[in-house]
């Protein structure tokens, strides 16, 4: 189905599933009486609406592990810009929220901050498109570890752990002082930021996979799966079933799930893809990541 709904000045169309509940205030629901406009008053009612949706399940029993729960706060004042905006009171009631958990134990920073720096990097990513690189004068020359670096004849390279990049991903290259060229993907926030900076952007590169690339790169997948027994048995059972090398696992518990990592060996994106793939029909998988 596809809603229209009130944003800045006008309207923002959305598209979504047919059996998505829809309510709105007024017409599917009574309206609400009127609330003082102190902050106090506001903050708290907001924080009472984040905790128990309208016409929803509690958010407590809403949100999980692996679970994505998106909150829709329309600003009724056009702009929002008054201290008191819906949006300015929700977003400080969503942190507070966040912080809390954190104090009293019920999430820790080290399951939150993954998620963050994936979110941050999207975003960057996003809002900073990769600058056109220097075109260097030499001519394209044999590659290294399958990789082939604008104007270097078999250079030593390796592969930024910040963003991993295999055969199929767009990389570019970074001349480090003393230890060769550094391929990261193109769309790598450190590689973006790095670009803007007048200081390291003639040290940039093209780079691109050569024809001809390595049998094997290393790989981190992150699994995120209900705590069962026999769960790691099967996810050793899955990667060798499809021929696929690992280099390194650990697991841990959290509250009632389970956190494998892994580091594997992978071909291409294309094969990346399919791993996952077969990783995520694993019964009581959640979710499998590419880290």
């Amino acid at each position: 189905m596809k809603l229209d709904f009130e944003y800045g000045h006008g309207l923002m169309s959305a598209e979504l599933p047919d059996n998505t509940d829809v309510f709105i205030p007024g017409t599917t629901v009574p309206d609400p009486p009127c609330l003082p406009q102190d902050w106090d008053s506001l903050y708290n009612a907001t924080l009472e609406s984040i905790r128990n949706p309208m016409g929803m399940p509690p958010l407590k029993e809403l949100a999980a592990p692996g679970k994505t729960v998106v909150f829709v706060i329309p600003d009724i004042v056009k702009g929002g810009c008054q201290p008191t905006s819906h949006r300015k009171v929700s977003i400080r009631a969503c942190l507070d929220e966040l912080y809390a958990a954190i104090g009293y134990g019920g999430i820790t920073i080290a399951n939150c901050m993954p998620k963050f720096k994936e979110e941050y990097q999207k975003l960057k990513a996003a809002e900073s498109p990769v600058t056109e690189l220097p075109k260097v004068d030499l001519r394209k020359v044999h590659s290294t570890d399958g990789v082939v670096v604008e104007g270097f004849d078999n250079t030593p390279i390796k592969f930024a752990k910040c963003c991993n990049p295999l055969p199929g991903d767009p990389i570019v290259g970074f001349i480090t002082r003393g230890f060769g060229v550094s391929i990261h993907k193109a769309n790598c926030a450190n590689a973006v930021s790095s670009m803007k900076d007048p200081s390291n952007a003639p040290r940039w590169v093209k780079a691109y996979w050569a024809d001809s690339v390595k049998e094997s790169y290393k790989a981190g997948l992150e699994i995120l799966a209900l705590d069962r027994n026999d769960l790691l048995k099967d996810v050793l059972n899955a990667l060798s079933d499809m021929r696929v090398p690992i280099y390194n696992m650990n697991a841990r518990q959290v509250d009632n799930y389970g956190i494998v990592n892994l580091t594997i060996g992978i071909n291409n994106t294309d094969h990346v893809d399919r791993v996952v793939a077969r990783l995520g029909k694993i019964r009581d998988v959640l979710k499998v990541t590419r880290n």
